[in-house]
């Protein structure tokens, strides 16, 4: 998967936050290309690359292109990039609009606002984004995921 524009007004937020003098804990942000793909982990997959356990803060997607069909989307941490998981963010619309989504504003019935992730290797060490219902077609974007280390 590509890595996410430098220039996009997403980064730009990022590198601002991640700039703090007052921050003593490491925020992080990994971006992951979204892609079109209706397979279980298919639209995003990231594994944690800690050696730590780590805490996800927030995951925003930036979608820049919204599906060609009605479609949603589930993102939560899983066992492995092939499976789905709805424990970040449960069934967003990304058919009606593009835009950015977050599992703070738009985390539907099971989305929650911070999720625990184990070390690279770990028994739960991935994120993914996969298809709740419709069809992905036409979906573009990026994905970040902000997290500190525990």
């Amino acid at each position: 998967m590509a890595n996410p524009a430098k220039n996009s007004p997403v980064a730009e937020q990022v590198t601002a936050m991640l700039s703090s003098d007052t921050n003593p804990v490491a925020l992080k942000c990994a971006g992951v290309a979204l892609t079109a793909a209706d397979s279980k982990g298919g639209v995003m997959r990231w594994q944690n690359p800690e050696d730590s356990a780590i805490v996800i803060t927030r995951v925003v997607l930036d979608v820049t292109s919204k599906t060609g069909a009605a479609c949603t989307l589930d993102v939560g941490v899983a066992r492995s990039g092939n499976i789905s998981s709805d424990n970040l963010i449960d069934g967003l619309d990304v058919g009606a609009a593009a835009g950015p989504f977050d599992n703070i504003a738009d985390k539907g019935v099971n989305g929650k606002e911070r999720q625990r992730l184990d070390a690279k290797g770990g028994t739960t060490d991935y994120v993914t984004a996969s298809k709740a219902t419709g069809a992905t077609g036409g979906l573009a974007g990026n994905a970040y995921i902000f997290y500190y280390q525990v």
